[in-house]
């Protein structure tokens, strides 16, 4: 997801939060500098095998090393950056790059996933090029996981969603200062302020003028930060699965009031009325009730919805769903249903539901264990703070959309920096116009519940004549995914810098054998 949005309802009478979460520190008593910082005299990569990644002999690997601040580049100490490449198999027209999202994605261990996804003609004209960003994957910093102990949910009946929106605030608060004390080291250095220098110390170290970037999700932030501080180093601008050009946390949270329940209304549409009606039922039933099977596994409203939610972005898992679906309808029509191998297949669903072959998203950890990459990233970017009115109002609005499942992706979204000062370098927001050249492509799947359109469109609008690839669907993140629709102008934007002379709306598409 834009910012990973991996928020895990496991629950049965408790919730555990495992990776949404975003943790600050108090930041450094530094401004920004009024001009950024160049990247002068690169070191050059050396390039070796990459065995140790678990990486093919076509994908070479180096190291870049990048200043911890690059506001204070001669004294701040270094990071390393894990950087791969996979060369072009024809001649070369340039530099492909891309950033996977989160924050927290890794490019170099997904390189050859996303290398295999792109059509021929790119992979023949462009070298590929992979990076971890600093504290993701192998690039420094090592940052140290953290827990959360999360409040207590009622599987069934009326809320109080005053009360859980400050159990919420303070649930995280407690998880911040902790994890804080375990970071404090680095935390200041995380934001994508720093990032996009560091992917302009890798342009230059690749002895390359300008790049070709694909950002996706949280990396569609990066290659518009990069666009404003470095305009003239890109070739090229695909911004896919787009987030707001001046995001707030108060606006993530508010995006979760319609986002999911838009999502999931959209792929039970694609899948019919028989499916609507399932939904529909089950909601009412886990509202009053436990669906209970033999053996003691149960389901509650919260995995339910959780389930939907977090598998409605990526039609890849589509399939799943319905089988999903259709195991709940018959449990609900006959008790003789609810048999306990029905109910481990359902628990196995929801502990471990599929994953989308790109992003590698979508597996649930089973403990409150947490990264607090994108917390830091996140929480230096954005420097607001709701608080736990705006989110119970939030919330309240939720529940008024979609039903109770849907209030506690909102109530964590709000309260991710909760009681904490800002950090690190805030990132400038698109508040103007940006005219690039050449002009950006922007895509975004019209009911997608990780980057909601009304943020890319904003995006779009904000960057003189941008066209826009709209996509009749939920999918996140779609070029070289879904439809031929969207990769043939993207391909030949990519090759060609030919551009559509307008928008293109795509219909939605669905593989002929998805419905087995």
């Amino acid at each position: 997801m834009r910012r990973t949005r991996q928020v895990l309802l496991a629950v049965a009478s408790s919730l555990a939060l495992t990776s949404g979460l975003l943790i600050a520190v108090p930041p450094a008593a530094i401004s920004a500098p009024a001009t950024p910082a160049e990247t002068t005299s690169p070191d050059s990569l050396r390039w070796s095998d990459c065995r140790n990644d678990a990486l093919s002999d076509a994908v070479r690997c180096s190291w870049l090393k990048v200043p911890r601040d690059w506001a204070n580049p001669d004294t701040s100490g270094t990071y390393r950056i894990r950087v791969a490449r996979i060369r072009a198999s024809g001649p070369s027209i340039g530099v492909l790059t891309f950033n996977p999202g989160g924050p927290g994605g890794a490019g170099v261990e997904i390189i050859e996933l996303i290398h295999g996804s792109l059509p021929a003609h790119i992979r023949r004209s462009f070298d590929l090029v992979g990076w971890d960003p600093r504290g993701v994957g192998q690039s420094g910093p090592s940052l140290k996981s953290c827990q959360i102990t999360s409040p207590q949910v009622a599987p069934t009946g009326a809320v109080d969603v005053d009360a859980y929106a400050e159990a919420v605030f303070t649930a995280v608060s407690d998880a911040n200062s902790v994890c804080l004390r375990r970071n404090q080291a680095h935390v200041n250095n995380l934001g994508t302020w720093q990032v996009i220098r560091d992917l302009d110390a890798l342009r230059a170290s690749l002895r390359v003028a300008k790049i070709s970037f694909w950002g996706m999700s949280y990396g569609t932030t990066v290659g518009r930060a990069y666009a404003q501080t470095f305009p003239h180093r890109l070739s090229a601008l695909v911004l896919d699965g787009a987030i707001d050009p001046s995001p707030t946390i108060h606006s993530y949270m508010r995006e979760h009031i319609w986002d999911d329940y838009t999502a999931v209304q959209r792929m039970l549409g694609a899948f019919g009325p028989r499916y609507v009606k399932t939904y529909l039922r089950a909601m009412r039933y886990l509202d009053k009730r436990v669906l209970r099977f033999a053996g003691g596994r149960k389901l509650t409203r919260w995995e339910f919805g959780s389930f939907l939610t977090g598998q409605a972005a990526y039609q890849s898992s589509w399939r799943e769903v319905r089988k999903f679906l259709d195991q709940v309808r018959r449990a609900l029509n006959s008790p003789n249903q609810r048999t306990a191998q029905t109910g481990e297949r359902i628990h196995q669903w929801i502990t471990e539901p599929p994953l989308d072959p790109l992003s590698q998203r979508g597996r649930p950890r089973t403990t409150t264990e947490y990264e607090p990459l994108t917390a830091f990233v996140n929480c230096s970017d954005m420097h607001d703070r709701p608080s736990p009115q705006a989110l119970a109002a939030a919330g309240q609005e939720a529940i008024g959309v979609g039903g109770v499942p849907y209030l506690l992706p909102v109530l964590f979204e709000g309260a991710a920096c909760s009681g904490l000062p800002p950090l690190g370098r805030p990132l400038p927001g698109l508040r103007t116009t940006l005219r690039l050249t050449p002009r950006p492509i922007v895509i975004n799947a019209i009911a997608d519940n990780r980057t909601p359109y009304q943020g890319a469109r904003a995006l779009a609008n904000a960057l003189s004549r941008a066209p826009m690839i709209v996509y009749d669907g939920t999918q996140h993140v779609s070029y070289g995914r879904v439809s031929h629709c969207i990769d043939a102008p993207v391909t030949r934007y990519l090759l060609t810098l030919e551009l559509p002379s307008e928008s293109v709306a795509c219909p939605l598409q669905m593989p002929q054998d998805w419905r087995r």
